[in-house]
Order: C-alpha cells, then structure tokens, then sequence
C-alpha cells in the first residue's frame, strides 16, 4: 500500500462538494505561489440541489475523495476550504453607520461598521456567512474601497450579505468531520469560481458568472468591482441526463456517458446519417439512433435551463447592467455548443469560463468543472503572507503546540467563519 509522506510545506486543501460529484485539489504553498500537487474526483449521491439528503453517503464520498487526493499528492490532509451552494442560499444588501473613535479612521472602525451592518433581523432559520462590502462612505464621500487612514468623523458602509440555512452548515460540518477533515472555511461556491474565471474588467463593467452544476445552477453578479447579487436555479447537469435517459431509454450512467461524448445542444450541427450505440435497460443489447435524435432532447432542456437562469437574474434588476455579459463555468457548462446556443438564443455576450494553472508536474488544470477548487486555493491563498507561510512551516517542524495556541487558532478561525 502506497504511504504518505513527510513533509514540511504548508498545504491548501480545497473541497468541493457538489450533487453528483466530491472532488479535491492539494495544493502547497510557498511565497511565490502554490502549485497543485494532488487532486480527487468520486461520484456523490448525497446531496440534491446543494442539500445534503444522505449523511452516510456524503460522508463516504469525502472520505474516499480524502483518501484518493492523500495517495495522489503524499501528503496527510487534516484541514480544508469547502464551498457550500444551492437553493437554501439567499443574499441581501445591508448598511451601518459608526463614529469615528480617533478621527482617523482605524481597522477597528471597519471591523466596527461592518458588525453593526450585520445586526440585521433574520429568519431563526438563517445565519450570515458572507460579509461583502460593497463600499465605504466617509462624511459623505461615497465609493471609498478602503478607508483605513483617512481623516473624518462619520463611517458609513453598504455590504451585501449572504445566508445560509442554519442547520446546514452543522450538517455539512459533521459529513466533512466525519470523513477526517477539519473546515477551515466555507466558501460560497460561484464566489470561488468568480475568483479564478473573472477578470477585473469583467467585473467593474458588470459580469454575470453561473456556475452549471450538477443539481444547480449558481450565479454571481459583479458591478464595479463588487459583488451585487447572488442566486441559484434548480436546474443543472442532472437533468440533461435524466432527459436523455427518458428520450432514449437507456440507463442515467449510460445516459451521462452518451452525454459527455455525443451530446451536442445544436440540432443542425448532427449530420444527417450519423449514429451512436444506445444500451438497452438491463444490458439487454444496443440499439443504433441518430445522433441528430439526441441533439433534439437536448437542445430544448439547454433553452429551458437558460431561460430559467437569465429569468432569475433579472428579478435581482442587474441583468440590463452586465456589460460584459455571462461567463459560464462549471462541469455541466462543458456541454458542446452551449455556449453557441445561448449566444444564438439570447441576446447578451457569453463566454465560457476556465481556470488555467498547471500542476507539479506541469500538467495544465483548465477544466471548468474545476473552477471552484481552483477559487477555493485562490481564496485560501490570498490569506497567506510570506510570515504566514514560514511560520507554519516551522511550526509543522515542531512536535508539540501548545494548548493555549489551540484555543487562539480556533477563536481566530471561528470569527473567519462568521465574516468578522
């Protein structure tokens, strides 16, 4: 059996739990950049939508996909950044006012304003995960990004908030505890996505990223460098899948696979004698279609499932300021000619959207089903200074820590978690 090895360089561990599929990037970190050294893709059955429906079956996907990501990198993973999406988010704009204590305005100030932003009566349900600030107002100078420095007596702040529902982040928690992981953080999953897709132009004109998953869509909407909005869809890869098992009466496996390989969302891009195999029910034998017959139950799932997504962004009243249009991401994203189905369909521009880094062993990670593993290192990343990463790596050196230095990590992540 294949053992892991000892090393000192400090890891990000990204974990992306999605409807169908569990997968995990390991990264290490260094003060030039982190390099990719490990990855982990199992198939998921527990979650619906973003939801978690079967612990058992959660759990046992990240354990697998921890073990798999372990063997591939040889390296022990103890800790990680985890999205969380889905239906049971939902995001608002809030505002807060402080007095400046000094006249100058401090760290303590913004940490201050940003609290009282977030005393905000919510649903019992619900607690806040995500603090985006949006911009800051000193003594009525608006759009002020950072205003630590600055001289004034009155710190105003517009943020926009993102929920989630209470008792599923316990429930995620216990799956990703369960499977021997810690949560560093959770992270909201087309937040991370926007984080290695977008680009500042993007996302100062306006820009729109949706994330196709499995179960869901998620979007995310950028105006002048700032989150806006956010939203989900029940729709997502499944359902193409379903559609083409029903179509052509076959098994769903099968009917991803087929999917994945012949799937095409323009009719008239099939020739008009070209054919696949199709697996009876029951391994039963195959059959022979035209593959212009798949093409036709796809396309009218590719127009439903973006009607349903531009429907939802413009009730959020930004869709007629995205400037630069949708970025589209994610694995169900991939499917040939969406993109060129929606530019057609639908008059706003589309691209598709992609990470692009390479691994230790130079190969390139440019998938878009990874893009929120990618977001996910990026964001952890972010977070480290050059400090940050000696000290942790002379810290792994060490053998013993201290119970109080316990207690002080635990504080400092936990205040991470609730956006303080």
């Amino acid at each position: 059996m294949e053992t892991i090895k000892m090393n000192n360089k400090p890891l990000i561990c990204a974990l992306d739990i999605g409807s169908t599929k569990v997968s995990i990037l390991v990264a290490e970190a260094t003060s030039d950049g982190f390099k990719v050294i490990g990855t982990a893709k199992v198939l998921n059955q527990g979650l619906r939508q973003g939801s978690i429906v079967d612990i058992g079956k959660t759990t046992d996907a990240i354990r697998r996909a921890k073990r798999e990501a372990e063997l591939s990198s040889g390296r022990e993973l103890s800790e990680a950044y985890v999205s969380f999406g889905g239906l049971y988010v939902r995001s608002f704009d809030s505002d807060g006012m402080v007095a400046v204590a000094d006249k100058e305005v401090s760290q303590l100030d913004v940490d201050n304003v940003l609290k009282t932003a977030q005393a905000v009566v919510l649903p019992e349900d619900r607690e806040i995960i995500h603090v985006l600030p949006k911009e800051f107002i000193l003594d009525g100078q608006s759009q002020i990004d950072n205003p630590v420095g600055m001289q004034g007596v009155r710190l105003e702040t517009n943020v926009h908030l993102i929920t989630g529902v209470r008792t599923a982040f316990p429930n995620m928690m216990k799956c990703v505890e369960s499977a021997g992981l810690k949560v560093k953080e959770f992270v909201l999953e087309q937040y991370a996505s926007s984080i290695c897709v977008l680009n500042q132009e993007e996302k100062e004109l306006g820009v729109c990223l949706v994330d196709i998953g499995g179960g869901t869509s998620n979007w995310i909407i950028y105006l002048k460098n700032k989150v806006v909005a956010t939203g989900a869809v029940p729709v997502g890869g499944i359902n193409f899948t379903q559609d083409i098992s029903i179509g052509l009466r076959t098994a769903p496996k099968d009917a991803e696979r087929i999917k994945i390989e012949h799937g095409h969302c323009l009719p008239a891009a099939a020739e008009l004698e070209e054919q696949i195999d199709v697996p009876d029910v029951g391994g039963r034998g195959l059959r022979t279609v035209q593959k212009r017959n798949l093409c036709e139950i796809v396309s009218p799932r590719a127009q439903e499932t973006l009607k349903l997504i531009l429907d939802d962004i413009e009730n959020s009243g930004f869709k007629d300021q995205l400037g630069a249009g949708l970025v589209l991401t994610g694995g169900a994203s991939q499917l040939t000619g969406l993109v060129d189905y929606a530019t057609y369909n639908f008059e706003t521009p589309i691209r598709m959207g992609a990470p692009h880094i390479t691994t230790n062993i130079n190969e390139a990670i440019d998938s878009a089903e990874l893009s929120c593993g990618v977001g996910l290192l990026e964001h952890a990343y972010s977070k480290y200074t050059f400090k940050d990463v000696q000290r942790r790596v002379n810290k792994s050196s060490s053998s013993s820590s201290s119970v109080e230095d316990s207690f002080k990590n635990f504080g400092r992540h936990f205040k991470e978690f609730i956006g303080l």
